[in-house]
């Protein structure tokens, strides 16, 4: 599972350095870590039993998020790609 988030990620933050626009969020900052914090994120949020996850992790994430300017159909949208991506190389896979 880890390594279908991994390449999921490159391929969105490869994607996020093309875009001018967004692109200025990560001006100045910590690319590498913040590509491997979210990696982890995701792999940890559909690999956890849904009693065992940290709901303040997910509020923290929306907080930062926001507080960038970044809007909410946007991440929601990553989120829902993530979902499409994952199942579509799960299926390939299988």
């Amino acid at each position: 599972m880890k390594s279908i988030i991994s390449e999921i990620s490159d391929s969105f933050y490869t994607k996020i350095i093309d875009n001018d626009y967004f692109s200025a969020f990560f001006i100045d900052k910590d690319f590498d870590h913040i590509k491997q914090h979210v990696t982890d994120y995701i792999h940890y949020t559909l690999t956890s039993e849904k009693e065992d996850l940290d709901d303040s992790k997910s509020y923290y994430i929306g907080t930062q998020h926001s507080k960038m300017g970044v809007p909410l159909n946007i991440v929601l949208n990553f989120t829902d790609t993530i979902q499409q991506e994952v199942f579509s190389i799960q299926q390939e896979r299988a």
